[in-house]
Formats: structure tokens, sequence, C-alpha cells
């Protein structure tokens, strides 16, 4: 989890640098060479933007959303696998193999079906950006060949403004990814952080003394231990236990 959490901070800020830089120069500067040909050349990017905007602002929080709850069933799957091996001699000894597999298998379902959750999304996700990017080319060609069919442009920016769009069209593709991946890693990081900077829940009682040690000893006092299952009605591994 510590080494997962690092690597999705810094791909988080690494993509933030450089899909912003691009997008600010490239896009700015497409803008501003259409409205020097025509303003009107320009609308459907304007019109493209705004979709653009609202694409991100719909899907960027359920992809992220998605990728926190595929995070942790996939540390999950992890957990309950390097568990099984760490205490693998346990295991043979006492377990019984039908109780390890279902142990191990209701961890994977739950995963397969996070991952079947966002890989839907992930596919609403390209056929809506497709969609908007062939209106953007689309509209673009019809505003360019009217304007030349009215005289107010002349072929070559029709030439120019088409390649410029299409070029436009692509790197919205990357600059989608990009700012998707950045919130999924968000996501991870969010969620290693909730898993890893957890205050202590066992702390001395107000105005506790010192601890003052006479005589060694070790003793369990009415023990309940559940790995946190219990209150969702889960079995107990210790309950009131007392050595």
């Amino acid at each position: 989890r510590v080494m997962q959490t690092a690597n999705a901070l810094r791909e988080s800020v690494v993509a933030s640098v450089r899909a912003v830089w691009y997008i600010l120069v490239y896009g700015i500067s497409a803008l501003v060479m259409m409205l020097s040909f025509d303003w009107r050349l320009a609308l459907p990017m304007v019109c493209w933007l705004a979709g653009f905007l609202l694409f991100l602002r719909i899907f960027v929080p359920r992809m992220r959303d998605l990728s926190r709850s595929s995070s942790e069933a996939r540390s999950l799957v992890m957990g309950r696998v390097v568990d099984s091996y760490t205490n693998i001699m346990t295991v043979k000894l006492f377990s019984r193999a039908r109780d390890e597999d279902a142990y191990v298998r209701d961890a994977m379902d739950a995963h397969r079906v996070r991952i079947a959750a966002h890989m839907r999304m992930t596919t609403r996700f390209m056929a809506t950006l497709t969609a908007l990017n062939a209106l953007l080319v689309v509209g673009t060609a019809g505003v360019a060949v009217w304007l030349w069919h009215g005289q107010a442009i002349s072929p070559a920016v029709v030439a120019t403004s088409l390649p410029l769009v299409w070029q436009i069209a692509n790197m919205a593709g990357w600059v989608s990814w990009e700012v998707t991946g950045i919130f999924e890693n968000v996501g991870v990081v969010q969620e290693g952080m909730q898993t890893i900077a957890v205050p202590h829940s066992m702390v001395d009682r107000p105005q506790a003394r010192a601890l003052q040690v006479t005589r060694g000893e070790i003793r369990f006092d009415a023990v309940d231990f559940s790995y946190g299952q219990k209150p969702q009605g889960g079995r107990a591994v210790l309950e009131r236990l007392d050595l």
C-alpha cells in the first residue's frame, strides 16, 4: 500500500503538469488562430470546449470513485493471498482447502465485479468522447465549407482549419485520459491515506498515570478480535479470551 500510494501520487503530479501545459499552449493557440480567420469558424470549437468540460465534469468523478473502489478490492485480494502464504504452515496443518478457497474467492469475486463496473464506465467514456470529437470535426468542416461558399474565407483557411481541429480531437482523447488518470491516482492516494494514516483507536485514558513495571507478566483479559468484521455480522477470531 505504501509503494502503490507513493507511485500514484507521483503519477498524478506529473500528469497534471504535462496535460495542463499541453492543453493551454495548443488549445489557446488553435482558438486564437481560428478567431483570426473568422469568428464564426471558432464557434464549433467553443461549443466543443464547453461540451468537453461538461464531459469531464460528469465522467471524471465517477471514474475516480470506481478507481478507488477497485483499489480497495485489489488490496483485499492481495491481503488475503499474502495472508494465506504467510501462514501457509498453519493453513496446511489446521485449515480445510474448501474454506481457504472460499476465503480468497470471495475477495476475487468482489474485485471482478468492481473491475467490470470500471470497464463499463470506461466504454461509456470512450463512446461519448468519440461522438464529441466527431461533432467537432464535422461541425468545423461544415462551417468552413459554408464560409468558403460565401467567399468569407479562402480555400487555404479551409485546408488549415480541418487538420487543426483533427489534431485537437486527437489531443482531447489524450488529455481526457490524463485527467482521468490524475483523478484515478488521486482516488488511490486517498484510499491509501485512509488505510495508512489511521489514528490510534486504543489510547490511554484521560489523566492516566505512567506505567510502573514491577514484575513481568502477560495477561489476556476478555480479549475480542474479529478483523473489524463482527459489527457487520462476521465471525470473531477471538471472543472474551482469558489467558
